[in-house]
């Protein structure tokens, strides 16, 4: 079950790499990958529920998306991110997952917009 999960969110981070790559703007990939976002959150949103509450010495899900994360950042970036740009990223990534999960819809693009812009000022 968990390894349909991350062959499918690790499909997703290859191709946002690709468009990474291209110089494809964060907020148009997104567009571009929002169908297949789409249907892993409605296919898997309950497996993923389960499998986020699962911690076990030899299997750790979420650590399993945060490894993906760490390796799609580090093709996009061409090196790997630092200790703080990672733990920027994985609670980026899991806050949305939460989020996501929770409200069972994908925020607009529109409230992506915002949102890094309303970041961008804080730490400006």
């Amino acid at each position: 079950m968990s390894q349909q999960v991350t062959n499918a969110y690790e499909t997703m981070l290859k191709e946002r790499v690709a468009l990474a790559k291209k110089n494809v703007s964060f907020i148009s990939a997104f567009n571009t990958l929002l169908p297949d976002i789409r249907q892993l959150v409605a296919t898997y949103r309950n497996q993923i529920l389960v499998l986020r509450a699962i911690h076990l010495d030899r299997f750790d899900f979420n650590q399993s998306l945060r490894d993906h994360m760490s390796w799609a950042v580090s093709q996009i970036l061409n090196q790997h991110p630092s200790e703080f740009e990672q733990a920027i990223l994985d609670s980026l990534s899991i806050g949305m997952m939460n989020y996501v999960l929770k409200v069972g819809k994908l925020p607009s693009t529109d409230e992506i917009e915002r949102s890094i812009s309303h970041v961008l000022k804080l730490f400006a």
